[in-house]
């Protein structure tokens, strides 16, 4: 067997693992990406993309202590390829341990069945606590994560809880507690779309359905800003081909355009089931679309 640390582009290209970037034979992942390697340690071949000239096959492809062994042959001659693993967890710990709590919980109930749907995003989500029956016949995942503004999910959350599972479908409600926060709607929607394209840029096929933002009775002094904000993601989503709007918050809005107290629980914040029905109806109705 001829032997090979380094890609030899005359026999095979290492593109991705798990869509991310495998740069001069190494690739930097999370944990739950690493759990999923040890799970299918054997053959990881349907995680890998590459491209491998037609003269050669692929004879072996496994994983075993953050190494990924490639062997590829022509019948004559096998070439070992390794392509090394960065465990970048530490990276991604939240500086807020409620947060962190949260996130270590999700990742230690990964689910390794397909969900080719997942919900993410601030507490509107994490208290859709019956999402996985009401969406049903849809296959879903809710690691919603109260609290959280746009930039946790772009700086860690996203490449912790959403990337593992490489869904199809993304369903997101984010941006609600930066306008609570009284941030510049034009900062939060410069978030909202780099948070998007980051997303599509490791998703490239995924579809992301973004629930447009709620206006809340605690906060009616910035139903403005929350107006605002929505628009700048109405205006985007008319600019990309990935992203699906759901209008959700004209749910809780009464005749006078004005949010609609009896939709919401006490705490003026949060939707109460009467509130929940609605929104998870437009939720569905925009994944039917596509199955």
């Amino acid at each position: 067997m001829k032997t090979s640390n380094y890609k030899n582009e005359d026999i095979i290209t290492f593109i991705s693992l798990f869509n991310v970037p495998i740069i001069n034979n190494e690739v930097s992942l999370s944990s739950l990406f690493i759990l999923k390697l040890e799970k299918n340690s054997k053959d990881i071949s349907e995680f890998l993309s590459y491209k491998l000239n037609s003269k050669y096959h692929l004879k072996e492809c496994s994983y075993l202590d953050y190494k990924i062994k490639v062997i590829i042959s022509n019948n004559l001659v096998d070439y070992k390829f390794i392509i090394t693993i960065k465990d970048i967890s530490s990276t991604l710990v939240l500086e807020n341990k409620e947060f962190e709590i949260k996130a270590k919980k999700y990742e230690s109930n990964y689910e390794f069945d397909s969900n080719n749907i997942v919900l993410c995003g601030s507490s509107s989500m994490e208290m859709f606590y019956n999402s996985k029956e009401f969406l049903l016949p849809f296959n879903t995942i809710n690691v919603g994560i109260g609290g959280t503004k746009v930039k946790e999910w772009k700086d860690s959350l996203f490449f912790r809880l959403v990337l593992p599972y490489l869904p199809k479908h993304i369903v997101i409600y984010i941006g609600s507690n930066n306008c609570l926060n009284s941030e510049d709607p034009i900062n939060i929607g410069k978030e909202l779309v780099s948070l998007f394209e980051l997303i599509h840029s490791y998703l490239p096929s995924t579809l992301i359905h973004v629930v447009d933002l709620n206006c809340v009775p605690k906060a009616k002094d910035k139903q403005e800003l929350f107006f605002k904000t929505n628009e700048l993601i109405y205006e985007f989503s008319k600019s990309v081909n990935y992203i699906k709007v759901i209008y959700a918050s004209k749910y809780v809005l009464n005749e006078d355009n004005l949010v609609n107290d009896k939709l919401f629980l006490n705490d003026g914040i949060h939707m109460n089931n009467i509130g929940y029905s609605y929104w998870g109806e437009a939720i569905k109705e925009s994944l039917k679309k596509y199955y």
